[in-house]
């Protein structure tokens, strides 16, 4: 199985910033996340 490119500290950083009201698409463009990842990510908090 591939390993992440994202520490779990890097990942909630991500969430964060959605859950300050940070648009989705600015957020997978800067970090380089694919919307269905985050959306993963998102799910499974």
């Amino acid at each position: 199985m591939k390993s992440s490119k994202f520490i779990p500290n890097q990942i909630s950083k991500i969430l964060q910033e959605f859950e300050s009201g940070k648009d989705i698409n600015a957020i997978v463009r800067e970090h380089g996340v694919s919307k269905a990842t985050f959306y993963k990510w998102h799910g499974s908090k």
